[in-house]
């Protein structure tokens, strides 16, 4: 009897310790992953319930999870206000700045399988495949989740990690939202196996990542056109490349100088879908109606942004029907 009781004890003290009560609101933790130290921040919104939804988030380049939804993030900052509204949790992991190592920082990069060109400070070499991992297993063991519906979502570098993900981790996440990226076309990455729902949104002025692939502005790597990496993820979900559909979206504000075509592919199998979300003119920038970025970044760095649609809130519909 002593033995079954100290056992029950164990069983419950155990429960309990994995069971973290924490306050909604904003957090931050760190976790060990090979003898380092990595950081993330999460958002529990108010009236959570048990086994809510998350989305990993990650940020763009030369960014950090704490200026992740600063006034040059546009649109994505949309995600907090989403989450009070939808009721999931936000999970935003962070970098490593290249230069230093430093996992903490504000100036931080994704090792998204670009080969190392001659500037090694634009490429980061950390481990985050199992930084990741062992966030997605440390989120399941301690906050309030459903383990079947895990997305992630990032944008240009942030995005191009995600498609890294869907790659390594396809097997633990249920989908995937990529803003301005493309994959890598000298990448040290396996192809992927897995097939994933995933919506991507791309500006064909995108004076970054460039939308018929080549060359990263800064001499960063190079990436594959949007399309070939569209037909990547079309091919793996076996979906009818013959049943396109493209499908002008409302010009809301004709004066962006920009219009939105949808493209979706004929599921015959009922297979994971893929959404193309074609920004005609729109440069390297998340489409958003609330968010307008400042006329110095849009006219002299990174193009029009479209204003017809919140493209976190079209990403958002699109991941929240799909679980593992």
């Amino acid at each position: 009897m002593k033995s079954k009781a100290v056992i029950f004890f164990l069983i419950v003290c155990s429960l309990l310790s994995a069971q973290r009560n924490y306050s909604f609101g904003w957090h931050t933790e760190s976790i060990k992953v090979l003898d380092q130290t990595r950081h993330f921040k999460f958002y529990i919104p108010k009236g959570l319930d048990k086994n809510a939804p998350a989305v990993f988030l990650f940020h763009s380049e030369n960014k950090s999870m704490n200026n992740i939804f600063g006034t040059e993030a546009g649109g994505f900052r949309e995600w907090p206000n989403l989450a009070d509204r939808e009721k999931f949790i936000l999970i935003i992991p962070n970098g490593t700045n290249p230069v230093t190592g430093d996992f903490d920082g504000n100036n931080q990069l994704w090792n998204d399988c670009r080969k190392e060109s001659q500037d090694l400070s634009q490429f980061s070499r950390a481990n985050d495949i199992d930084f990741i991992t062992k966030l997605i297993d440390w989120s399941k063991n301690n906050l309030p989740i459903d383990k079947t519906r895990i997305y992630a979502s990032g944008v240009s570098n942030g995005g191009m990690m995600v498609y890294r993900l869907a790659i390594e981790l396809g097997d633990k996440i249920a989908g995937a939202a990529v803003f301005l990226a493309n994959m890598s076309a000298d990448s040290e990455c396996s192809k992927p196996k897995t097939p994933l729902p995933i919506l991507i949104m791309n500006g064909t002025d995108d004076p970054i990542i460039p939308f018929e692939g080549g060359v990263i502005t800064g001499n960063r790597g190079m990436v594959l056109s949007a399309e070939e990496t569209l037909n990547i993820w079309v091919k793996l979900n076996y979906l009818n490349t013959q049943k396109r559909t493209n499908k002008y979206l409302t010009d809301l504000n004709p004066d962006d100088g920009s219009r939105i075509i949808k493209n979706e592919f004929n599921r015959p199998l009922g297979n994971p879908p893929v959404a193309f979300y074609v920004v005609v003119d729109g440069g390297h920038t998340i489409p958003s109606i609330k968010y307008p970025l400042p006329k110095s970044l849009t006219e002299n760095l990174l193009g029009n942004q479209n204003r017809d649609i919140e493209g976190v809130v079209e990403a958002w519909k699109f991941l929240r029907k799909f679980s593992k």
